[in-house]
């Protein structure tokens, strides 16, 4: 498998991690149609959550630069 597929792989998991966190922290405090509170939201696990992400897409983004220096390609963030 290619290391550059792998790096985007996580970049995509971590996206997903962090949308799904948003959701959770966005859904807190909703009411149901029916008035009753659903607030079953966790915001400290929601943000570990998001900090998690975070972490994850650094990692892996910093992972992809290094193997397209490894491998000779310049750096897609600079510009000369």
């Amino acid at each position: 498998m290619d290391i550059s597929a792998i790096a985007l792989q996580g970049l995509d998991q971590a996206s997903a991690q962090l949308d799904a966190a948003a959701a959770g922290i966005a859904s807190a405090g909703a009411a149901s149609p029916d008035g009753a509170n659903l607030d079953v939201v966790s915001l400290s696990e929601e943000v570990e959550a998001l900090i998690s992400a975070k972490t994850l897409y650094s990692a892996d983004l910093i992972f992809g630069r290094s193997q397209h220096a490894k491998n000779g390609r310049p750096d897609p963030e600079k510009h000369d």
